[in-house]
């Protein structure tokens, strides 16, 4: 007899999603932190577009939620469902470089977001650039998911220093209780510090941190 898939994984697999069982099955860990929230109104981002199936699932597991999707690309597709969720209202596309959010961040001033999803380049400089950036705009109690934390991708030369593997900074705070990156102020480090609850590490490959 075959492993019972919850509905998040079905619906990845139904959009041909690689965070479902076909390829990273990280909905089974997602399906255990949102489950609760699935009937719930609420703002989420995602910095990431890929082909849109994430998009798609979230926007069919979260019948009440407004995402907002950040990606490098100048505009989304022609497609019809898509077309359907941006005339609803619920689907909100902003372009830009995740390690260049400053232009877009007064289109969220007075928004605040029950979930923050980061899958966009997996550069560990970009990873904690975008970390700083949002974290702010996350409710209190709400959580901020990095996926692919350990991507063996080049370093973004874009910042002046390169920094350590995302995984390792996380695993770093769930011991000291500090957060450290040599690409963030002292000011921003301490800031995530003083305000991040818990970090939640699997496999080495997603983490969901939560805020206080």
């Amino acid at each position: 007899m075959g492993v019972k898939k919850d509905e998040l994984t079905l619906l990845a697999n139904k959009y041909n999603c690689d965070k479902g069982s076909s390829k990273h099955n990280y909905t089974k860990i997602y399906n255990n932190y949102f489950r609760k929230l699935r009937n719930k109104k609420f703002n989420m981002i995602e910095i990431g577009f890929g082909v849109g199936s994430s998009v798609k699932m979230w926007l069919d597991y979260f019948k009440h939620a407004t995402l907002y999707c950040i990606d490098i690309m100048e505009k989304l597709p022609d497609d019809k469902l898509l077309n359907n969720y941006v005339k609803s209202g619920r689907l909100k596309f902003f372009s830009a470089d995740q390690s260049m959010l400053d232009p877009i961040l007064t289109s969220i001033l007075n928004k605040d977001f029950e979930i923050i999803i980061d899958d966009g380049s997996h550069v560990t400089e970009d990873q904690q650039y975008s970390l700083n950036k949002l974290f702010n705009w996350l409710k209190s109690n709400g959580l901020y998911i990095i996926e692919d934390l350990n991507c063996k991708r080049g370093h973004n030369l874009k910042f002046k220093y390169k920094t350590d593997r995302m995984v390792n900074i996380l695993k770093e705070y769930i011991i000291s209780k500090k957060f450290k990156s040599k690409i963030l102020s002292k000011k921003e480090s301490e800031n995530l510090t003083n305000y991040i609850d818990t970090v939640d590490i699997y496999g080495d490959k997603i983490a969901f941190i939560r805020k206080r």
